[in-house]
């Protein structure tokens, strides 16, 4: 309240019976003291257990807790109550733990094996418009077919283990048009994990890789093969023309947008 001293404030809350001042410092009840994190370690534990719900981690027998949080007695302590079955192992400074990570990472990035995705990648297409489902706002007439703008197109989602420097599966893309000469493929991230559209609430354009489609001999017949390719912090995108084989690339970096 202002005109009052955090002492007079204080002494006159709710919570004035549970604390003290003795000297110049201030005595707080243990319970209010936990009470603080309270809701920060029930949201940890909460997803700890939604990883532990998955196929991948089902038989998951030890956690290893890192970071300078792990070395709370509070939390620790919440971690092994509400998982009593798994060996919980906390390294000394454990705080320094994800800072030693990315120096041995930027020394060698072989360290790390395989990554979860923390988005959901993909390409803006156009696909066949679909009558009840796409909004008519994103319909479009090309050359007397109906379409649907910036439908998402997913190559890696949310959760998915991809192996460091390995390529996803290739998806195959055609033109809109048949004397296209060019097709620009727009990269978005999400973290939903099936989108529809590239501007539904959450999704952020990353960057794009033009390919150069110069013989329109075969129109529409033409296709584009795309992969994606998870580095240390770049994304390769790979474009080829299958006819061709020649392939374009860009590296988006991931550093260089907020997400």
């Amino acid at each position: 309240m202002k005109g009052r001293s955090l002492r007079e404030n204080s002494e006159g809350s709710k919570y004035g019976h549970r604390i003290a001042w003795i000297g110049d410092k201030l005595r707080v009840d243990s319970e209010i003291a936990k009470g603080l994190f309270k809701v920060t370690c029930d949201s940890i534990l909460e997803h700890v257990y939604m990883i532990l719900q998955q196929s991948e981690v089902a038989n998951t027998e030890t956690i290893l807790m890192v970071g300078g949080f792990s070395e709370s007695p509070m939390l620790r302590a919440a971690v092994m109550d509400r998982f009593p079955d798994k060996r919980v192992i906390i390294p000394n400074e454990s705080g320094l733990s994800v800072l030693k990570g990315a120096v041995l990472f930027g020394f060698n990035t072989t360290v790390i094996a395989s990554r979860i995705c923390k988005y959901t990648y993909g390409i803006s297409v156009r696909g066949d418009f679909r009558p009840g489902i796409d909004p008519e706002e994103k319909k479009v007439l090309v050359r007397g077919r109906l379409l649907c703008e910036d439908r998402f197109s997913k190559h890696a989602e949310v959760g998915q283990s991809i192996a460091l420097d390995e390529a996803t599966p290739e998806q195959t893309y055609r033109p809109s048009e048949p004397d296209q000469t060019k097709v620009a493929l727009k990269v978005y991230v999400t973290e939903s994990l099936d989108p529809e559209y590239v501007d539904d609430e959450g999704c952020t354009y990353l960057g794009s890789l033009t390919v150069d489609m110069p013989d329109i001999t075969d129109g529409l017949k033409r296709v584009i093969g795309v992969q994606m390719t998870f580095g240390g912090t770049e994304l390769a995108v790979n474009a080829r023309n299958v006819k061709t084989n020649e392939v374009t690339t860009a590296s988006l970096d991931f550093l260089n947008h907020e997400m």
